[in-house]
């Protein structure tokens, strides 16, 4: 009988313990990443949900721009803004397509609104395509990862759009090798570097950023394709 009861107990422990150190690392990752109030408030006429169940995210990230680059007055420091990026995943989750939206008046305008609300609706305006979460990232964020997965390259202050591009698909394809599946404690560094750096809006639930980082536990570099959204599909304000 002792002999069985200490089995039972070994049972609890190796199945609570991995449980607990899940539970912490994702008390972590949420306590690194900032939130965004008020994402959506008082947006109406909204393009439609995806029927094809992708979610795209509009990720705004921020540096060291111009002097006409937009600042993000909702954002603590009114950091600058740099890059805005719609970052779709597809509904079967086997890609992801990161689209820069262009940085020219009318969305410039929309980007430097005084609320986040103002910057979902004039991305969504622009692309006709509707906006399922918020994300604002530093850009410094995805240097450090870099530097964590030995990337050559360095990001310059005030990069274009072909700069970021070659720099961010580097750090992706050394970040996301096959051996990340293996080594846990790389997956979540690279998460908690990035979280350090990130704000997602209010809404968007640690559960359900888990469960859409989750489906993605088998994407590689190869199926994150870069372009450009540069012509409005239709015309902000109308």
């Amino acid at each position: 009988m002792r002999g069985r009861r200490l089995v039972r107990a070994a049972l609890v422990v190796l199945v609570l313990v991995p449980l607990i150190v899940l539970l912490l690392f994702d008390w972590r990752l949420s306590s690194a990443l900032s939130r965004i109030d008020g994402a959506f408030d008082g947006l109406r006429d909204r393009p439609p949900a995806a029927a094809d169940g992708s979610v795209t995210m509009l990720m705004l990230g921020t540096g060291e721009g111009t002097a006409s680059s937009p600042a993000l007055s909702w954002m603590p420091g009114g950091p600058t803004v740099v890059s805005a990026m719609f970052v779709t995943v597809s509904g079967d989750r086997r890609q992801v397509d990161v689209d820069w939206l262009p940085l020219r008046e009318g969305v410039l305008a929309g980007l430097a609104d005084s609320q986040p609300s103002g910057s979902v609706g004039a991305a969504e305006s622009w692309t006709g395509r509707r906006v399922d979460h918020l994300a604002v990232v530093d850009w410094a964020a995805f240097s450090e990862l870099g530097h964590d997965n030995a990337v050559p390259l360095v990001l310059p202050s005030g990069a274009d759009r072909g700069e970021q591009q070659a720099f961010l698909r580097e750090v992706l394809e050394n970040t996301l090798h096959a051996e990340m599946r293996k080594e846990p404690w790389t997956l979540y560094r690279a998460l908690h570097t990035v979280a350090e750096g990130m704000a997602v809006e209010e809404g968007w639930s640690m559960f359900d950023m888990n469960k859409l980082v989750f489906s993605l536990r088998d994407l590689r570099s190869a199926r994150i394709v870069f372009g450009a959204i540069d012509e409005p599909l239709t015309k902000i304000g109308d």
